[in-house]
């Protein structure tokens, strides 16, 4: 057969070739416009599936394949310290220097995001992303801005003046793209900058990848080289460094390993934590690795609709087919070869592959917008996803790709046509048995396909619904938040800072609809905080000098527990008496008294917060326990919690009150309607001071699970559209048959079978074929199950319950989809079938 379709090929040149391919193009264009109806149904159908790859391919790309925007990407890598339990934690401003000038092997900067208010341009007075940068840090990532030139090493020091670069998409709203934005001035915190730059629209520095930050400012890391020497406990910088000619990933790492060697001799009481060492890891790894297995995930799942709408197709082509066997018997019988067939039914389930994704390109780009708006920040370099030119050339080839899968199996049916059988008069065309059973085979793979996306699907709603089971420990209702801080230029000591949130809380909370209000420093779900060790009164440092307590720890105004609905365990909460004149006293979680206190009340016991610099901290009583409240998510464990009341708080190194606050106000109205009036009170205290992030508290739950969410909505619409293809395709089958068999099911009814009897035969072919299915669906899932189990909580991978309940819908599913079928089959006239014989 093959050989004859190769001497075929060769019987002609490309110019015959080009000539037939474009009247079998005309052909099957004129044959579509006949059958409009099945068209439409194809085009849908493949619509769906080629617009559900291509956007999911599209997210591949923008996250995965679309390379870093820096020069020479390949020898650039990621330095983080790391301890027991803290796989990855930030530098220390010494730590960083120190890394700097020892290393042989690495050029290194450094990289810490920080809110920033600013004033100036068009516009009023906003809080924007920003970042503070080693002056070396364009020329290690190898970037230049679109716009003017980046940070010098004369820059980096404290009294250097003042100066900035700004985001591209800064320029162009707040700037409106002026080419002569150099030079300009706008106000930073409190200081008035001059921008030296504008960043290019596609930077992105690499504290960007995987926040929900976007940076728009950057402005020079300020290091007092002298006093950061001592100042070891702040791991707040995100290192990266380029390796140097010659060196490896591998040997730069060892070398690294020996830096952290020196410097645990050189300071032995400055570096407590267990297992302290430093990680040097690629930098595209560390930025892009954690999105790759859900990335994956999805790309397989859609893989799987994709090929399942194959299938639904390649029936019915089969289906058409039949309708076609005379017409392309009699073309054969006037010499049509074999590879001409072929060639002609390819190209007609080409051409309905390329209508099909020009129509699921509109399905991809509704599919991209769905993506954002569910959400925005849960992958890195969300927000570039586009239909870019490689995206378009996917979509284009797997058009080709899916045009030739479909049109395989019914171009190879209907090449082997019988020619004296079809032109006979007369003749039934056979009961078409191989055909049958190609079309069985099929809806087998759909329902398999459908099994195997409808338990990822299910398990991954179960795994959901345990995490909104999750005790949050806050009531989200009625509560507006938002963000508010304060620059150090115009709030430059303890006493200014204090007064500034006192006063703006009292204000709050004579608004009409306000029930009470408070501040601090983190907001659960939304904002965490460092650990911090401390000395409990009474106990010996642990054997390898660790402090025998450790805890997140967080700065609290009197209204911030009451505000967000955390219950008082026992004792008492912040009150306005908790000022700097009285008794310190600090307030713990139910798992810090549980984990530190064991069968004791630590309600009155004394704690003292260590540092290794810096006025030395008071012993503070425990007054207060509180309940659990799951700050780092729902999905996450309760840690140990210190809160310490705001206006007896002076932190060692900043010396003077947190200035970042979380404003939170519980309402008795629509929290959204006192946005308004809480910023007009904001700015009555200072109009150059904004609020940033305002947001009900419902919705900081919800952007909590995004990213599951995400999940869910994708896979679960992945598995509902399987299951609907492969309901038609079941449909499919069971009608071809009934129409094959009707002379016979007239028989069987006129020699006294029962109707039941005959919806029985029918339902029964329907089920064996979803048995079959279902139980290598059920088997393909087991196996795979590992590949999901991280986006999973709380539920195994080997859920009963879940392949139950799917092996039971589609059961459900088969009953309906061969209902109709099965009635026409009982409506079969015996006495026109007899007739027929």
């Amino acid at each position: 057969m093959w050989l004859r379709a190769v001497r075929d090929i060769l019987a002609i040149g490309p110019r015959e070739h080009l000539a037939q391919l474009g009247q079998d193009t005309r052909y099957a264009l004129r044959g579509m416009g006949r059958q409009p109806g099945f068209v439409a149904v194809v085009v849908l159908t493949l619509a769906l599936g080629i617009g559900a790859t291509t956007a999911i391919f599209s997210l591949v790309d923008a996250v995965l394949l679309r390379p870093l925007p820096y020069r020479n990407a390949a020898t650039l890598v990621s330095v983080w310290n790391r301890w027991s339990g803290v796989a990855e934690a930030g530098l220390s401003d010494p730590e960083y220097l120190d890394y700097a000038e020892r290393s042989r092997t690495l050029m290194i900067a450094a990289v810490a995001t920080a809110s920033m208010n600013v004033a100036g341009g068009s516009g009023d007075p906003e809080r924007l992303g920003g970042a503070l940068v080693t002056a070396n840090t364009f020329g290690v990532l190898a970037v230049q801005p679109a716009v003017g030139r980046t940070f010098v090493s004369d820059e980096d020091p404290r009294g250097a003046p003042a100066v900035a670069l700004i985001s591209d998409r800064l320029w162009r709203r707040r700037f409106a793209a002026n080419p002569a934005i150099i030079g300009r001035e706008m106000t930073i915190d409190g200081t008035v900058c001059e921008i030296i730059g504008v960043l290019g629209p596609d930077f992105l520095l690499p504290a960007e990848f995987g926040s929900d930050v976007a940076v728009d400012i950057v402005r020079p890391l300020l290091l007092d080289r002298a006093a950061a020497r001592t100042r070891r406990g702040g791991h707040y910088l995100q290192g990266f460094a380029r390796l140097r000619p010659g060196a490896t990933t591998r040997s730069a790492a060892a070398e690294m390993d020996g830096i952290n060697a020196q410097l645990l001799r050189e300071y032995p009481d400055q570096y407590k934590m267990p297992g302290f060492g430093i990680t040097v890891v690629d930098l595209r790894d560390d930025l892009l690795g954690p999105s790759r297995p859900v990335l994956l995930v999805l790309a397989g799942a859609v893989a799987l609709v994709l090929l399942l709408a194959c299938a639904n197709v390649a029936n019915l082509m089969l289906a058409r087919g039949e309708s076609r066997r005379r017409e392309l018997a009699l073309r054969t019988a006037l010499g049509a070869s074999r590879f001409r067939i072929i060639r002609q039914v390819l190209t007609e389930s080409c051409m309905l592959a390329t209508f099909g994704a020009a129509a699921g390109l509109a399905v991809a780009a509704w599919c991209q917008q769905l993506v954002l708006a569910i959400a925005p920040s849960a992958l890195p370099r969300l927000t570039h996803v586009s239909l870019s030119r490689p995206v378009l050339i996917f979509a284009g080839a797997l058009a080709l790709v899916s045009g030739a899968i479909f049109g395989a199996i019914p171009a190879w049916q209907i090449s082997r046509v019988d020619v004296g059988e079809c032109l006979k008069d007369g003749s039934r065309g056979g009961t078409g048995s191989t055909r049958t059973r190609v079309r069985r085979a099929l809806v087998i793979c759909q329902v398999t396909i459908a099994v195997v996306l409808l338990v990822a699907g299910g398990l991954l709603l179960k795994s959901f619904d345990h995490l909104l089971s999750q005790p949050a420990g806050i009531d989200p209702s009625r509560v507006l938040t938002m963000r508010v801080s304060l620059p150090a230029a115009r709030y430059p000591g303890r006493p200014e800072v204090s007064e500034f949130f006192t006063r703006l809380i009292a204000s709050i909370r004579t608004l009409p609809g306000v029930e009470s209000a408070g501040a601090g420093t983190g907001l659960p779900l939304a904002y965490g905080s460092g650990d911090w060790s401390f000395d409990i009164e009474g106990r010996p440092l642990l054997a390898n000098g660790r402090h025998p307590g450790a805890a997140d720890w967080y700065v609290v105004t009197p209204g911030y527990f009451e505000s967000l609905g955390i219950p008082l365990v026992r004792g008492q909460f912040p009150s306005a008496s908790d000022d700097e004149q009285s008794a310190p006293v600090v307030f713990v979680n139910e798992t810090t008294a549980r984990t530190l206190f064991p069968h004791q009340d630590p309600i009155g016991r004394r704690i003292r917060l260590t540092h290794t610099t810096g006025p030395e901290q008071p012993w503070r009583t425990i007054a207060g326990i509180v309940s659990d409240v799951r700050q780092r998510g729902l999905d996450q464990p309760v840690r140990t919690e210190l809160f310490v009341p705001y206006r007896q708080f002076l932190h060692f190194s900043a010396g003077v009150q947190a200035r970042a606050m979380s404003i939170v106000v519980k309402t008795s109205v629509e929290p959204a309607s006192l946005a308004s009036p809480i910023r007009a009170r904001l700015r009555e205290l200072d109009p150059q001071v904004p609020a940033a992030q305002v947001r009900d508290m419902r919705n900081v739950f919800s952007d909590s699970l995004s990213d599951r969410r995400l999940n869910l909505v994708l896979i679960g619409s992945f598995a509902v559209l399987a299951v609907t293809l492969a309901a038609i395709g079941l449909y499919g089958v069971l009608a071809y048959t009934i129409a094959q068999r009707t002379r016979e099911l007239g028989v069987r009814l006129a020699l006294g079978a029962s109707r039941t009897s005959v919806v029985r035969l029918v339902a029964g072919e329907a089920l064996g074929l979803i048995g079959v299915g279902v139980g290598l669906g059920l088997a393909t899932a087991l196996a795979s199950g590992r590949v999901l189990a991280a986006l999973l909580f709380d539920v195994s991978t080997r859920d009963v319950s879940t392949f139950a309940l799917v092996s039971l819908l589609l059961v459900v599913v088969g009953v309906l989809a061969s209902s109709v079928p099965a009635r026409r089959a009982v409506r079969v006239d015996p006495v026109v079938a007899l007739r027929a014989e």
